[in-house]
């Protein structure tokens, strides 16, 4: 994945609950989404429930992780969150992909002296910079094998619905050029991008038939380059999938940069690939990042997503700092959606069973009624 692109949230939680019901099951049906990493912290019951909350769980750490989560919300969607780039040890993401010790030497990405690269994105919490990760060569055959082969295990072993692909690209990632800023050796734009779609064929024939496959790569930053459906050039591995993850603003350009990535917002990852991936019956998985106290912010990501929800989409909006998050904007009782989003008055509207979704995607106040503010949103209860 480019700048926009390595998933990680520092969703901290160490692994093994006990398995009970939980104490208040959370109400509202937005459809949230999040991912779990494996932190420091003890686990304990009220972590449990606190993630059970979630309508779909990106799992990093995948034993025990299941059962707890299924025993309070017996609907949850857990995929397992992999990267087919790392080969990483103890340090960071162990449960994720074959130990080091088992890699083969003609399995790791290397540069124009031979010499193995090692990871060089952004930094996040669990990475230790004395141990950064080899990265691993996708364009070989027994490596894109060996590694669908122990993820599809997981998956079936520890009853997970699929696997989330991060940072799955048809293009060479920022993240694995070699310490001089080079790609790697023998680098051709045509095998590379092969390489994902043969990742993703080898995926398929490991997985159980009912896996599902998402990866991450819809993201496009403000003004970056867009294909001819208006959608990133890795949009082209949404015929494969399952779906795809949206999440632009959760590193390269946070939501309230500025008034241009609020606009883009709205205009791209929603009335764009949002709607896009909606007409082909895909998983969507939209994650924001932005200010936490910013409720004026947080109404305008999750309504511009409303406007458009279906079964398949999922949002969740993270906060600049790196801890769990949960809103209580986010129980709100939607019900069955009334018909489609139309503009009304200069305000973007979508009726609900329970509630009527406004938003103002614009940067002057909007609406002779009832006027929202400039890029907001607001959840009108129905009477």
């Amino acid at each position: 994945m480019s700048r926009g692109g390595q998933f990680l949230l520092a969703l901290m939680l160490a692994a093994c609950g006990q398995d009970q019901a939980p104490l208040t099951p959370r109400r509202g049906d937005c459809q949230i989404f999040c991912a779990m990493e494996l932190g420091a912290e003890i686990a304990r019951d009220d972590r449990w429930d606190f993630f059970a909350r979630y309508d779909l769980v990106l799992a990093s750490r995948t034993p025990g992780t299941v059962a707890p989560l299924r025993a309070r919300n017996p609907k949850v969607i857990v995929l397992a969150n992999v990267n087919p780039y790392f080969a990483l040890g103890p340090r960071f993401w162990p449960d994720h992909v074959l130990d080091p010790e088992r890699v083969e030497p003609s399995w790791v990405l290397r540069d124009r002296r031979g010499q193995p690269i090692k990871y060089r994105g952004p930094l996040y919490p669990g990475m230790d910079p004395q141990h950064l990760a080899t990265m691993m060569d996708v364009r070989v055959p027994a490596w894109q094998t060996a590694f669908a082969d122990w993820v599809a295990q997981v998956v079936s072993e520890q009853s997970l619905d699929g696997v989330f692909l991060d940072t799955l690209s048809l293009g060479y990632p920022e993240f694995a050029l070699a310490a001089d800023g080079s790609k790697c050796a023998d680098f051709a734009e045509q095998p590379w991008a092969r390489a994902a779609h043969d990742l993703i064929a080898r995926f398929r024939d490991a997985m159980p038939a009912a896996g599902k496959i998402v990866f991450n790569g819809l993201s496009v930053a403000p003004g970056g380059a867009l294909t001819a459906g208006g959608l990133s050039g890795d949009a082209a591995l949404l015929g494969p999938t399952d779906g795809a993850c949206y999440e632009a603003f959760s590193i390269a350009w946070p939501l309230d940069h500025n008034d241009d990535t609020k606009r883009w917002y709205f205009t791209h990852a929603i009335s764009t690939a949002m709607v896009q991936t909606r007409k082909q019956d895909k998983f969507f998985l939209l994650q924001v990042t932005g200010a936490a106290d910013d409720a004026q912010l947080r109404l305008y990501a999750l309504c511009a997503f409303l406007l458009h929800k279906h079964a398949r989409s999922f949002f969740y909006y993270a906060p600049n700092e790196d801890a769990p998050a949960w809103y209580p904007e986010w129980e709100t009782e939607l019900g069955a959606p009334l018909g489609e989003a139309h503009a009304d008055d200069g305000i973007f509207v979508r009726e609900y069973a329970k509630v009527t979704v406004r938003v103002n995607p614009t940067a002057q106040t909007r609406g002779s009624q009832n006027p929202l503010p400039p890029f907001s949103g607001q959840l009108v209860p129905r009477r």
